[in-house]
């Protein structure tokens, strides 16, 4: 009789703490509620400082670049993700969430185009078709003078308003300093990294997702950002003869 008690016992032992573990793997597997919404929140977070820094630095583009190709993708950027930066803002407001990056900021910069873009535009087109101006061998295309207060005002790293992450930041003050070909060169440079890493931020969102409203904006805005680094691609530096 004691040996079945006693069997019992260890039996009743081996097995509690195999119960306790499969009790708390579904537990820790599953996402809690919490957990979703900084899913949603780090994926907010970072298309909104990926479309700054989009806005940003082809406004920059339109100043400073020599090649008009350059420069007729960079308002291409510019149209695209003004519009795009209105409709994240949009989602995100209809889904409860709070954008990091204020409305305003958003406006200021991704929405001065709304006042420059025509302009802009124009000089873009007139940098692909004239090139340079006389024989001081500098661009035809200039931005106006808003869009160039605007992107030097929006480009303070120290603005709270702005979350760029350390490589943006990084990014921006080469193009801020950067002149000539080397700008070009920089530019492309920091286009086609900004967009492998918006294509892989927003396929993962669009297929791993917790937001459903968010999880389909990523889903209908993944095209977009596909062909334009598919264009980004075709801006490589011309071959020396």
């Amino acid at each position: 009789m004691k040996t079945i008690i006693l069997a019992a016992a260890v039996a009743a032992a081996v097995a509690l703490p195999a119960a306790a573990q499969s009790d708390r793997a579904p537990a820790k597997n599953r996402p809690t509620q919490a957990q979703a919404a900084m899913s949603a929140r780090a994926f907010l977070d970072k298309a909104a400082a990926g479309d700054q820094f989009e806005l940003q630095t082809s406004r920059l583009a339109l100043e400073k670049a020599t090649r008009p190709e350059i420069k007729t993708f960079a308002q291409m950027l510019i149209d695209d993700h003004t519009k795009n930066a209105g409709r994240l803002a949009s989602v995100a407001s209809n889904a409860g969430m709070a954008m990091t990056q204020p409305s305003s900021t958003i406006g200021s910069t991704a929405g001065s185009s709304g006042s420059t873009s025509d302009s802009a535009r124009a000089t873009a087109r007139g940098g692909a078709q004239g090139g340079t101006t006389g024989g001081s061998g500098s661009s035809a295309v200039t931005s106006s003078p808003d869009t160039t207060a605007a992107t030097r005002s929006g480009m303070n790293a120290g603005d709270p308003a702005v979350k760029f992450d350390a490589k943006q930041k990084q990014a921006l003050d080469r193009l801020q300093n950067a002149t000539g070909a080397e700008f070009d060169r920089l530019y492309v440079q920091a286009q086609a990294e900004a967009h492998r890493e918006a294509v892989s931020l927003y396929r993962g969102y669009a297929e791993k997702g917790e937001n459903a409203s968010l999880k389909s904006f990523a889903r209908e805005t993944l095209p977009t950002l596909q062909q334009h680094q598919s264009e980004v691609s075709k801006l490589a530096p011309p071959r020396r003869s």
